[in-house]
């Protein structure tokens, strides 16, 4: 069984996000991104704030800035941790195919060598 995403790992009952019926912090990437989200937001709030001295504007910089970050994290996230699990699938199936041709070839080689199998 393939090590577990530490974005994945739930923290106990009183830290899930329950949202229909569905815990949110098992999604993979979802606590990572979500803790970009609000820090880019932050900043960007922050910044946004110092440029214009606006709190209206600066508070929707930073609703649009959580927005993107989250979305584009949360894509970018999503793209490594399926190239991860495909790769882990094929070196799987790899294996298994390299288990199946020792056992045919030792099989061979038991029988050219006239070598009875005991363990049935």
């Amino acid at each position: 069984m393939a090590p577990k995403d530490p974005a994945t790992i739930s923290r106990g009952p009183e830290h899930d996000i329950f949202f229909l019926g569905r815990n949110l912090t098992e999604f993979p990437c979802f606590r990572s991104s979500l803790l970009t989200g609000v820090f880019s937001a932050i900043a960007g709030g922050v910044a946004y704030f110092l440029y214009s001295s606006r709190p209206a504007h600066s508070c929707n910089a930073a609703m649009a800035t959580f927005g993107v970050s989250t979305m584009c994290y949360w894509t970018v996230c999503r793209y490594g941790y399926y190239k991860q699990k495909v790769e882990l699938l094929e070196i799987e199936q790899k294996r298994k195919e390299t288990q199946s041709v020792k056992k045919l070839d030792i099989e061979q080689r038991k029988k050219e060598l006239g070598i009875k199998d005991d363990s049935s």
